[in-house]
């Protein structure tokens, strides 16, 4: 309730610690970064052009602010309600959105690059032209959201629900996550080609087989761009010997052209099954590095290298790998 808090239009500067307040002043083309605020509003206040980055909120609203091309990336949302309705072009790479409600939003040329959602609602809200790459969306529930203009190459969709949503036919092979969920759902999910629309059972039970012929049918000179869906369906159906057969294939040749990016990707894809084992998994990190030789590389790829690596050696070895207690009984009975 924004009678609680105390209004001001005070002026905003980097590092400034604030509480219970409603600041609905204008701070456009400001460098305000790393602010720490808690159980604030922000009516109607100006962000155009601002520089928020590294800022927390916990626990704030965002009530009909203008915030195009502002820069908020690096920035933790906690507990927050983002409302507006001017459209706005606007920058969240890296940053974190936990039990946040996000609604009646027109999102437009916007970034949200290794962007992590936990727990957040999406209610009538529209994102057209985006960049998600990276981005995670964590029991997450969407309502009356329209995803069929988006790209949605590499995005993580773990454990979330679309109620009266529509999903881009042509990219759900290259998510992390949205094949399954449409193999088991039971939501009011729709998918589109842009011309007509269709129910999950019809993607997977007609769409799907399509797709998988037309991939393993093209030459072997053809299938680099294609590794990524191909393995991801491959990956559903359980057909666990082709998965090898062209993971091992889409690895070798990332590596002769160094793109450590799509080996991420890969590798991301084996981490969410289950059927491979952590020795497995052991096992492929020590052949992706025996693809390199980072002693014979100049600085920006060696840079490069040791960006992509760590992170392979994050999702294969720690992510999705929970401790595992294990009991070995031995009796007498035979």
């Amino acid at each position: 309730d924004l009678n609680e808090y105390e209004s001001t239009t005070e002026p905003l500067s980097n590092d400034k610690i604030a509480k219970e307040k409603n600041f609905c002043g204008d701070y456009q083309n400001q460098s305000i970064k790393r602010l720490k605020f808690n159980q604030c509003a922000f009516a109607g206040a100006k962000f155009n052009n601002a520089a928020v980055t590294g800022s927390r909120f916990e626990h704030c609203d965002f009530i009909e602010c203008d915030m195009d091309q502002g820069d908020f990336e690096y920035c933790d949302f906690y507990d927050c309600n983002i409302t507006a309705k001017a459209p706005i072009s606007i920058a969240f790479d890296n940053s974190n959105y936990i039990n946040c409600r996000i609604y009646d939003v027109s999102f437009y040329s916007s970034t949200f690059t290794n962007t992590f959602f936990d727990e957040t609602e999406f209610d009538n809200v529209q994102i057209k032209h985006c960049t998600l790459e990276g981005a995670t969306f964590q029991k997450c529930e969407f309502r009356n959201v329209d995803l069929s203009q988006l790209n949605l190459d590499f995005v993580d969709f773990k454990f979330s629900h679309f109620h009266d949503c529509t999903l881009p036919k042509s990219q759900i092979v290259y998510t992390f996550g949205l094949l399954q969920y449409l193999m088991t759902t039971k939501d009011s999910v729709s998918i589109s080609d842009g011309a007509k629309k269709m129910t999950p059972d019809d993607y997977i039970n007609n769409t799907l087989p399509k797709l998988l012929q037309a991939y393993t049918e093209m030459k072997d000179s053809d299938k680099m761009s294609i590794y990524f869906p191909l393995i991801n369906i491959l990956l559903a159906l359980n057909h666990m010997d082709e998965v090898e057969k062209y993971l091992n294939k889409a690895i070798k040749l990332s590596a002769q052209i160094h793109d450590l990016r799509m080996i991420k990707h890969y590798c991301k894809l084996i981490s969410l099954c289950d059927k491979f084992s952590m020795k497995h998994k052991r096992k492929l990190y020590r052949t992706i590095c025996g693809l390199f030789q980072p002693c014979q590389m100049p600085p920006w790829q060696l840079k490069n290298y040791s960006r992509h690596m760590g992170d392979i050696k994050y999702i294969l070895l720690i992510e999705n790998n929970f401790p595992m207690l294990v009991f070995n009984f031995v009796t007498n009975i035979y």
